[in-house]
């Protein structure tokens, strides 16, 4: 029997997190318990004032607030990004009315199978073969998936700039058809802790998978100038008139022609 607990996902590696890096652990374990509320109540990662308020210690209100893991909301407080990580109300609530309708027809198809059974007691082997190799090919395609989806987590923790998650997502499973997880991995850890990126300036997670940027070279030391050296007016001057001062020399050196008179 199918069990209907919920469960909200948290990436392994969200302890080393830089804003998880700074919660103290009392804040840490609240935060927690706080995704867990907002998954048993399915309120969408939105807490009322008073929610909020039982939920979290003052300590670990002005901590969460502070790195940004917990914001103010026209309903009270809302999770930060809680929709892009974990199932949103409307999909548990499709997800269980699908799976009524699927044991609905299950209940219906079981009967119908029965009575086909007094029937034709033997199936043929061969709809039982064809079946297990669709099973097989179903079960490796999702743990295919699933295993991008971690890696791409593994990389988006890692990335300096959060934004588009989706599209960053997209442009991952492309980008792993070119480069092994390993090398984007390592492009972006270099990427991250280039001492010459500027945070304004860093790109959008898609743009820089896209223009295949975990092979780029350091980003050029800040302040430096390209430009060309100029020439020196002065010494070509110089040289122009030693030249035209020689010219006149040579002509003065040479000799009189002297006609006999």
């Amino acid at each position: 029997m199918s069990s209907d607990r919920l469960f909200f996902k948290l990436h392994n590696g969200f302890p080393e997190h830089p804003k998880a890096f700074e919660l103290s652990d009392k804040a840490f374990r609240q935060l927690i318990e706080a995704w867990c509320y907002c998954s048993r109540n399915l309120n969408d990662g939105q807490l009322t004032n008073a929610q909020f308020l039982k939920l979290f210690s003052a300590k670990s209100r002005k901590e969460l607030l502070t790195v940004g893991f917990v914001k103010p909301s026209s309903f009270g407080y809302e999770m930060h990004d809680y929709l892009e990580h974990q199932q949103s109300a409307e999909d548990v609530e499709n997800r269980r009315n699908k799976r009524a309708m699927a044991g609905s027809k299950g209940g219906k198809a079981k009967a119908n199978g029965l009575a086909s059974a007094k029937q034709m007691p033997q199936q043929t082997p061969s709809k039982l073969v064809a079946d297990t190799d669709t099973d097989t090919d179903t079960r490796e395609a999702k743990a295919s998936l699933s295993k991008t989806a971690e890696e791409f987590m593994d990389w988006y923790l890692e990335y300096p700039r959060k934004a588009s998650r989706a599209v960053a997502e997209k442009a991952y499973i492309k980008a792993r058809k070119s480069a092994t997880a390993e090398q984007l991995l390592e492009g972006v850890r270099r990427y991250a802790a280039d001492p010459n990126r500027e945070q304004e300036f860093t790109k959008l997670p898609a743009t820089w998978l896209n223009a295949g940027s975990w092979d780029d070279e350091p980003l050029p030391a800040r302040g430096a100038s390209f430009t060309a050296t100029r020439p020196d007016h002065s010494s070509r001057a110089r040289a122009k008139e030693a030249d035209m001062l020689a010219r006149f020399n040579a002509q003065n050196d040479q000799p009189f022609l002297e006609i006999e008179g």
